[in-house]
């Protein structure tokens, strides 16, 4: 398989996010049945009662579950702990505001949100449905779950204390440096031209 490409300079930042009062807990995906954001928003109903988080979820609001979505964070009284955006331009903006990114996603091939978010310096949650390929290596460059609310929960507070203690940023810095040495648009052209050039 020859993955897509990141722009490498667009979505790396200089610094990886420190550890702060006020932690981000970020996802940007369409918001379908499929991203599963649902599940993040059941954690951030955990989450949000024994930290100081904020949870923002960039991504298309015309999708069909933005409504169920809205409903959930109205019916549990989240409004101040979750923030909801539609699609933006600037995403690489929004990607540097989050000390954690979770990709709940029930199954991925390529997720490029997450190659970004790890380039980006954020400290990357994936489930087992959405790591497939087997990107991220639990506790190395990110973590892993096994697709449960229950373990969401645990990886998020585990998460959570890492950035406090500072264990996070060697996990960090492995993300963005996986995917600056695996996937930048160089490296996928590599790989397209030795294919053509065993074809020939």
């Amino acid at each position: 398989t020859i993955y897509n490409g990141i722009d490498i300079e667009r979505f790396t930042s200089h610094s990886i996010p420190k550890s702060r009062d006020n932690i981000i807990i970020g996802n940007v995906g369409r918001q379908t049945a499929l991203k599963n954001q649902i599940q993040i928003l059941r954690a951030a109903k955990v989450i949000c009662m024994e930290y100081p988080a904020h949870f923002i979820i960039v991504g298309d609001s015309d999708q069909d579950s933005h409504t169920f979505n809205r409903k959930y964070i109205a019916d549990n009284g989240l409004g101040d702990c979750v923030t909801m955006q539609g699609s933006q331009y600037d995403i690489e903006n929004y990607y540097k505001k989050f000390n954690i990114f979770i990709l709940s996603s029930v199954s991925e091939s390529c997720p490029n949100a997450l190659f970004e978010a790890m380039l980006s310096g954020c400290l990357c949650i994936v489930s087992e449905g959405a790591n497939s390929d087997q990107f991220i290596k639990d506790g190395q460059n990110g973590f892993v779950y096994d697709g449960t609310d229950g373990m969401l929960i645990e990886k998020v507070r585990m998460a959570i204390s890492f950035l406090k203690t500072g264990e996070a940023k060697v996990i960090q810095e492995n993300g963005r440096d996986y995917v600056i040495k695996t996937f930048s648009m160089m490296n996928m052209l590599m790989e397209y031209v030795k294919l053509y050039d065993s074809l020939a």
